[in-house]
């Protein structure tokens, strides 16, 4: 957020913390003014404006203000990962489907399971803590006694009687006024096959008060089924849907395109887009971008809308599904592997893969900007495939936002305010021992949904080893350092399985090693060779290793006449497999053992990695993930590397 919308903001927040409504008409109505004008200019500001009751944590500051860098064009690639958080809230006492039959919400605890929109069993994957005296609303089936008991903040999937095509979220509140005109969806939005009747609904007027809690549930759509009349629910998710609202309000010539896990995912995105458009609230801002009307010749359907009057509109599909003739000049990617099943086959990943670069971003110009949220999975996700083609240089650079559930320290967000261990990031909604709970029922997975770290099971180095303590921003002064460059030249056929040539460039300076990698899967000989001369004009080491297996010898006799070329003085040596066992015999050594020598000196805080290094976050990656992660090749080098040193 540039200076002058944040001291808009602040004048807002004081005028609104002194005014109050007896204060004048003309006080009242230069706020609103006021208001206005800050939720025209950041996005942060525009979701609260458009939605009052959204509740902002920190972490939502740090990805608004990387969309409104987005906006702005300061921004090509925005990564996204964060966990999946907290919904809506139901009374305590209200009876959720489970396979066993109704229990009341308020037992469901993280690991159960419940009867999801489209009739199958879903697992609960989130509780948040009892909310007292909240208000609450007693909902029913028209021609039904049965309640279900809704927060005020809840939120409805429901349809428009006179336009059955469209579908919204509503918050209880806002369904009291307009439940003539509504229908609450009965169907598997997200999965489903099929389309089932609509539920009429009634909602009582006026308000109680009662304790109320909130599930997530597995089910990418977020739904399950409340009430002994199954009435379907939905969860919220984070608001990044509200920037293409405000994008097209911003320019309401953009044509944008959007993809998500399925075709129901897509309908339900452009959908909840059409509704913000739709609301008085966003006309205050934007009076100038308006869906279609009846009678236009623009268009308005389930996933698709243009704006009247201009160029703009919003395309969204589900992974998969063709998008022929639509091109645009803005994309979003939400949670494209949007499952655990499809994230664990290897076909489902190509498939999702391919028509990401094959579609997806077949239509957006070559600099469009393109957004991707992403829980992370598996390693071969799109993020991770993503992140491997920036660490190989082979794609553009990614602005990367990683916001882990529970705090590691490992490499954290420069605006993080977390520094204990395992602090939550949003613990209003899941504390530390919510979050612990979920961890301990699958370690696997909650590291890599949760942590953002998808990860081998078993693996032999703890997080806790890759703190923030571990990372540096300035390299020792040379003067006062030794260094050492090895390269690992390991080189596979290309692909995404194909080994990495590793560079280990290491620093020691008093007794700790600091470190960076330069690691890519698609280097031939002649840019391994052409790399490494450029890496030790620039670092100067004392020595460059290279290892001696798969050609070795030759590729180091082709580096030496090239360091004679360009003036470099490093002595470089070869490195073989040979280390010293327990009676100081040398043997050739396994490559896992080899990189076991780490252990001593990761265990006891001497080395260091580079921050905001590409490389070495991959590298630090491959070692949070040995010995059962897909690639080893940064810690290989960096064992080999030390070796140099401990020889020297």
């Amino acid at each position: 957020m540039s200076n002058s919308c944040e001291s808009l903001s602040k004048a807002v927040e004081e005028a609104e913390r002194l005014l109050g409504p007896n204060s004048p008409r003309s006080s009242l109505m230069a706020l609103e003014a006021l208001r206005r004008r800050v939720a025209r200019s950041n996005l942060l500001a525009f979701t609260k404006y458009t939605k009052p009751d959204y509740m902002v944590n920190w972490h939502h500051r740090i990805i608004a203000e990387a969309l409104d860098q987005v906006a702005v064009g300061r921004i090509k690639r925005l990564m996204v990962c964060v966990g999946p958080q907290v919904g809506k809230a139901l009374e305590v006492r209200t009876p959720v489907k489970t396979p066993n039959g109704f229990v009341p919400i308020g037992t469901l605890r993280p690991g159960d399971w419940v009867i999801g929109g489209n009739g199958q069993p879903t697992r609960v994957i989130a509780v948040s803590e009892h909310f007292k005296e909240r208000p609450v609303f007693r909902v029913r089936r028209i021609n039904s006694t049965r309640v279900v008991s809704a927060d005020a903040e809840h939120l409805w999937l429901v349809r428009l009687r006179h336009f059955p095509l469209t579908t919204q979220l509503f918050t209880t509140e806002k369904l009291v006024a307009r439940q003539k005109e509504l229908l609450v969806n009965d169907l598997d939005y997200g999965l489903g096959d099929r389309l089932r009747k609509p539920v009429r609904i009634k909602i009582a007027p006026g308000k109680n008060r009662g304790t109320t809690v909130c599930i997530q549930v597995e089910d990418p759509t977020g739904i399950f089924i409340a009430g002994l009349d199954e009435i379907p629910t939905h969860n919220s998710e984070l608001c990044t849907r509200r920037f293409p609202a405000y994008m097209l309000g911003k320019n309401p010539d953009l044509q944008i395109l959007a993809g998500s896990h399925t075709a129901g995912l897509a309908e339900m995105m452009n959908h909840d887009v059409q509704g913000i458009i739709d609301d008085d609230s966003y006309r205050n801002l934007f009076p100038g971008t308006s869906l279609a009307r009846l009678g236009s010749r623009k268009k308005r359907t389930k996933d698709f809308f243009e704006i009247e009057g201009h160029k703009g509109s919003l395309r969204n599909a589900g992974a998969g599904v063709k998008i022929a003739g639509l091109p645009a000049q803005c994309g979003i990617l939400d949670d494209p592997l949007g499952s655990e099943e499809d994230a664990n086959s290897p076909t489902m990943r190509d498939r999702v893969w391919n028509w990401i670069v094959g579609d997806f971003m077949y239509r957006l110009p070559k600099y469009a900007p393109i957004i991707l949220v992403n829980t992370r999975r598996h390693l071969d996700d799109p993020a991770g495939r993503f992140l491997i083609d920036m660490a190989n240089g082979n794609g553009p650079r990614w602005t990367i936002i990683n916001l882990p559930s529970l705090y590691t320290g490992v490499d954290p967000h420069r605006e993080d305010p977390r520094t204990k261990p395992d602090e939550a990031i949003w613990p209003e909604r899941q504390d530390t021992a919510s979050l612990r709970h979920l961890r301990d029922l699958n370690p696997r997975a909650f590291a890599a949904q949760h942590q953002q770290n998808p990860m081998a099971a078993g693996s032999e180095w703890p997080a806790e080893w890759f703190n923030e303590d571990v990372w540096f921003d300035n390299w020792p002064d040379p003067r006062e350092s030794d260094c050492v460059i090895f390269l690992d030249t390991s080189k596979g056929i290309g692909g995404r399985l194909g080994d990495y040539s590793a560079f280990a460039i290491i620093v020691r300076h008093n007794g700790l090693f600091y470190v960076d990698f330069d690691m890519r899967n698609d280097r031939n000989k002649l840019e391994m060779r052409e790399d490494g001369v450029r890496l030790a004009r620039w670092h100067k080491p004392h020595v460059f290793g290279v290892e001696e297996a798969s050609g070795g010898d030759h590729f180091a006799e082709g580096l030496r006449q090239a360091f004679q070329e360009t003036g470099v003085t490093s002595r470089i040596v070869l490195v073989n497999n040979m280390r010293p066992n327990e009676m100081g015999s040398l043997i050739n050594t396994p490559k896992e053992q080899r990189i076991r020598f780490l252990t001593e000196f990761l265990g006891k805080g001497l080395i260091r990695f580079k921050k905001n290094s590409a490389g070495a976050r991959l590298a630090v990656q491959q070692m949070m993930e040995f010995p059962n992660g897909l690639h080893d090749d940064g810690p290989d080098s960096l064992e080999a590397g030390i070796q140099i040193f401990k020889g020297w």
